[in-house]
């Protein structure tokens, strides 16, 4: 008996590719990637960290629906080879408060270096 996901599945191997199936939209969709009218300006990936083989990190400044998003985003290998889909672990933020989270990240990395958590900090 096929599995109740392969129906689901197969309309993303159909097509011109994965940027102009419905159902690869309609998952990118979900996590702000432009495929739609409502967003015409492009989504940019600032930097990508691979955190193993089957996990990326993802950083990416988007704009849907006239507001500006950061999203720090896990993504996956997707059913298509050398494709990598946006999961729902990650956050988006109003890119208004990106200077806050520089801030808490500066904070972080000094708190790290204090504690000799990273290579250079004051316990190595």
């Amino acid at each position: 008996m096929p599995s109740p996901h392969a129906e689901r599945a197969a309309p993303a191997l159909a097509g011109n590719g994965p940027q102009e199936d419905r159902l690869a939209g309609t998952i990118k969709n979900t996590s702000y990637t432009t495929n739609s009218k409502e967003n015409k300006s492009a989504d940019v990936t600032v930097a990508s960290i691979e955190v193993s083989w089957r996990v990326q990190v993802r950083v990416t400044l988007t704009e849907w629906r006239g507001r500006r998003k950061l999203h720090i985003r896990e993504y996956h290998p997707g059913p298509v080879a050398g494709t990598w889909w946006p999961s729902r672990q990650g956050v988006a933020l109003d890119l208004q408060r990106l200077p806050e989270l520089i801030q808490a990240l500066e904070a972080a990395e000094a708190e790290a270096n204090k504690r000799g958590f990273l290579p250079g900090g004051e316990h190595d």
